[in-house]
């Protein structure tokens, strides 16, 4: 791993990381809320981070200069009915919002819900920046076998 601290850090940890960095600064500006990924709002006061979505490009492209550095690489989750290879749909769509760019099979991986009606499929892709955060989840939002995003 090297001398690098960083390096060694698992992606949960830099992404719980980045989000505490985005708090503090929305904190700091004095925002209380925003839309994030999946488009939801604070409840009971509490900040909610800006991921990024449609409706808040600009202000997301403020918050990411900030505290991303590019490139890197990012996990995105899509939640949807089980079936009709949604996963394999997904991995397409992040693909085809990233210009074609292929994606390896070690970076996908897809969990059934409890009762196997649902799946989330799970992404890790290296994000060059951050127009190509903002394409993935426009192009998330935008299908309709997309149930849940982040």
């Amino acid at each position: 791993m090297g001398d690098d601290p960083e390096a060694a850090k698992p992606l949960d940890a830099t992404l719980i990381e980045t989000m505490t960095e985005l708090a503090r600064k929305r904190k700091a500006a004095g925002e209380t809320s925003s839309s994030n990924g999946g488009g939801g709002a604070a409840a009971g006061g509490k900040t909610t981070t800006v991921m990024a979505s449609a409706e808040t490009d600009e202000k997301w492209k403020a918050l990411d200069e900030q505290v991303n550095e590019y490139p890197c690489m990012r996990k995105f989750q899509a939640i949807g009915k089980d079936g009709d290879g949604f996963v394999d749909s997904i991995v397409a769509l992040i693909s085809s919002a990233l210009d074609g760019r292929s994606i390896h099979p070690e970076n996908v991986s897809a969990r059934p819900s409890s009762k196997g009606k649902y799946v989330s499929a799970n992404v890790i892709c290296e994000m060059r920046n951050g127009d190509e955060v903002v394409a993935v989840y426009k192009a998330l939002k935008a299908d309709p076998r997309v149930l849940w995003y982040l």
